[in-house]
């Protein structure tokens, strides 16, 4: 299945500005610093940020690396390493002694995820279980197996996190020690149960800009970037992120609302603290076809600054952010589009699943809830 990688010593650097970009530092950064009296060490000819002596592909903006040697650059191939296993599968996409997973490439139902990383290897329409009740997450009405319904669930991967305020699934009598235990008194508590409802939107476009690459566009990507670099700014990325809220009943939305932004995330660099990135509103007048860094829609407001657990260093996971605000302006002005910006986390790669990764299973979504008091109309 894989090649054998020829040794030289164009491939040693490549391997190691490969090691050191993996882990958030910026090659154009280091290859700056090369003595200005060498014509070559500073050429770069495509004007990438990477010099031409270390450039594998000199004369092609979009590409400065090929792992494997094999003459597709990193950017488009595959497989980095030429390894057997896929990049978006492997932990060591970078080495070709290290992967995750069934090294064969075995794929048996053809869904993208190698069978020994597929909960379900020959159900394309399921790769996860997250409770281990061996229903899928795509049929499982309670993922986390916590006892409350996903569309109630504040977070359904989460056992956890159930209903807001500590609620629980009204399906069950958790009370075990209640005294009053006939029917009126069950009513009666009923009637005092909040009347939640839940929408999900999921994300409707995506995107993300490159401060470096101006006319850009990454509507296509399969991961979203977000980074500062205070060393060189010119490396700075956002994600944008769309949705569509005409589905909700706006006018019949009152009481208490609620909502937050799912994201399947990874963070990438030499960090030991949570870092912190900014939620932002924006205008929604953007398309992820022509998205770039020239033309991005301004900002309006900025919603939340959210830490991100150091449990995504290398290694994707969901993760909640509370955007009530957002969505409580969007009812206030009427508005159906919303549009959110995720920017500035320092120093440190931000990478976001989007919409076009495994066919949408893991892209971003909000999770909106109104609460209303139920109306006791038990007295005269």
């Amino acid at each position: 299945m894989s090649k054998k990688i020829k040794t030289s010593r164009l491939a040693t650097a490549l391997s190691f500005m490969t090691l050191l970009s993996a882990c958030g530092v910026e090659t154009a950064e280091l290859v700056g610093n090369q003595n200005p009296d060498n014509t070559r060490a500073m050429l770069d000819s495509d004007n990438d940020g990477v010099k031409d002596s270390l450039d594998a592909f000199p004369h092609d903006a979009s590409e400065f690396l090929d792992t494997d040697r094999d003459g597709l650059g990193n950017n488009i191939d595959p497989d980095d390493d030429n390894d057997g296993v896929i990049d978006e599968l492997d932990l060591f996409p970078l080495d070709a002694t290290k992967s995750v997973g069934d090294t064969s490439g075995v794929d048996s139902d053809n869904d993208g995820i190698s069978d020994s990383e597929d909960d379900f290897p020959n159900n394309e329409d399921e790769i996860l279980d997250s409770d281990g009740d061996g229903i899928g997450n795509n049929q499982d009405a309670d993922d986390d197996n916590d006892g409350v319904l996903d569309n109630q669930d504040m977070n359904p991967l989460d056992p956890n996190v159930g209903m807001p305020n500590g609620g629980t699934d009204n399906s069950t009598d958790g009370n075990a020690n209640d005294n009053m235990n006939n029917e009126e008194s069950d009513q009666a508590d009923d009637s005092q149960q909040p009347t939640l409802t839940t929408w999900t939107i999921n994300v409707s476009q995506d995107s993300y800009v490159h401060k470096k690459n101006p006319e850009s566009i990454f509507g296509d990507s399969e991961n979203l970037l977000s980074k500062l670099t205070n060393t060189n700014n010119n490396y700075s990325r956002e994600t944008y992120l769309q949705f569509d809220l005409s589905t909700l009943p706006m006018d019949e939305i009152t009481g208490d609302v609620t909502a937050e932004l799912f994201i399947h995330q990874k963070l990438t660099g030499n960090i030991n603290a949570d870092p912190v990135i900014n939620i932002n509103l924006t205008e929604a007048d953007w398309n992820e076809d022509v998205l770039t860094w020239d033309n991005k829609p301004a900002t309006r407001d900025t919603v939340t600054q959210a830490s991100i657990s150091l449990d995504s260093l290398d290694n994707s996971v969901w993760q909640a952010i509370p955007v009530s605000s957002a969505i409580i302006k969007m009812l206030d002005e009427g508005d159906t589009q919303l549009s959110l910006s995720l920017s500035n986390p320092e120093n440190v790669m931000l990478s976001v699943s989007s919409k076009e990764y495994h066919s949408g299973v893991f892209a971003a979504y909000l999770k909106i809830q109104s609460s209303q008091p139920s109306i006791d109309d038990s007295d005269p």
